[in-house]
């Protein structure tokens, strides 16, 4: 299980174009070998202007932590929605 560590809000926060977005989550458990354990992938959808999504995976940042970059090709606001963890 995952815990998110970026407020509701700062999710739905406005990130200027061509800027990075990161998302840092934590994990509840450490896992034997992140790189193969289907229960260690994280991916979020990011939502923009015009109906427009991505979904991006993230990648293991050491220890229990993870995270997740985007960056914005277009002006605009929308939500975002972390998937915790992939279904395989």
């Amino acid at each position: 299980m995952f815990g998110l560590l970026v407020p509701v809000a700062a999710a739905q926060n406005r990130v200027p174009k061509w800027s990075v977005s990161e998302i840092s989550l934590t994990s509840d458990r450490e896992y034997s070998n992140p790189y193969t354990d289907p229960g260690a992938s994280v991916k979020a959808t990011f939502e923009g202007p015009e109906g427009s999504s991505r979904t991006v995976v993230g990648f293991w940042d050491g220890g229990k932590a993870f995270k997740i970059r985007f960056t914005p090709t277009a002006e605009g606001s929308g939500p975002i929605e972390p998937v915790l963890p992939i279904p395989v």
